[in-house]
């Protein structure tokens, strides 16, 4: 039974005849992949609300309905890094709605992770220890390779497994296309959720929210290619070691 009826059934909302969103687009990306800045134009140039769905960022982020439920009449766009759980796909299937799901090279997220948790010594899935900044460069990226590659490859299978399996329509995006060619990949995304700008008009609100507060636009180096350069054999070798759990799943646009 679908998460919705269930609530319905106990009386925490009411079931009309279309569940349908008034016009509601999702991101679930891998943490580090570009989402803030995507999603930003995204909701400039639709001038959508930019929302979130989701009960809270430090736990895994699963769609939560009485948000979801709020923003029923209103044009939104919401990131979150959501994994293909079957709750989460049923919500949006009641909802009709069609994710876009980026990805990015784990190599390259290793290093953008180290950044990140350096400075704020916290994430969702895993106690970040006090010392870790006191670390040898190598030992914080094994720790993040240890803790932190399982949850990205949790989440890529189970989208994956969704796509596959033609579930729904679901649109890939790869962080390195975007920052090669972000006015491409915006073209993609927008044509998927049915929409058609000009070039100039992205181009504009692209450079809009370049020029917003880097706390806001989460603008950080995003250089491609520093795993490659920054972590050992070894390590990318512990890293494809992980993906060989999913011989069913292919991994080339991640490694």
């Amino acid at each position: 039974m679908k998460i919705r009826n269930i609530l319905v059934k106990k009386g925490k909302t009411t079931k009309p005849k279309d569940n349908k969103l008034s016009e509601t687009y999702f991101i679930s990306a891998f943490p580090k992949s570009g989402s803030s800045f995507i999603s930003l134009v995204l909701a400039d140039l639709l001038k959508f609300q930019l929302v979130d769905i989701v009960y809270s960022h430090f736990r895994e982020q699963d769609l939560y309905l009485p948000k979801m439920e709020g923003y029923k009449h209103v044009s939104t766009i919401s990131k979150h890094h959501t994994l293909a759980t079957v709750p989460n796909i049923d919500i949006l299937k009641d909802y009709c709605v069609k994710p876009v799901v980026l990805v990015r090279n784990l190599h390259d997220v290793i290093i953008s992770l180290r950044d990140h948790i350096s400075k704020t010594l916290r994430w969702p899935h895993f106690d970040v220890p006090c010392d870790f900044n006191e670390w040898e460069e190598s030992r914080q990226f094994d720790f993040l390779i240890d803790l932190a590659i399982p949850w990205y490859i949790h989440f890529y299978v189970s989208w994956k497994k969704q796509y596959l399996n033609k579930k729904m329509d679901i649109l890939f995006i790869n962080y390195e296309d975007f920052n090669k060619n972000p006015l491409s990949v915006f073209k993609t995304m927008l044509e998927f959720l049915g929409h058609d700008f000009q070039n100039q008009d992205i181009e504009k609100s692209i450079e809009k929210v370049k020029l917003m507060a880097k706390s806001k636009n989460r603008i950080n180096k995003g250089v491609l290619g520093r795993g490659e350069a920054f972590l050992t054999p070894s390590q990318k070798e512990r890293i494809l070691y992980y993906t060989g759990y999913y011989p069913d799943i292919d991994f080339k646009e991640i490694l």
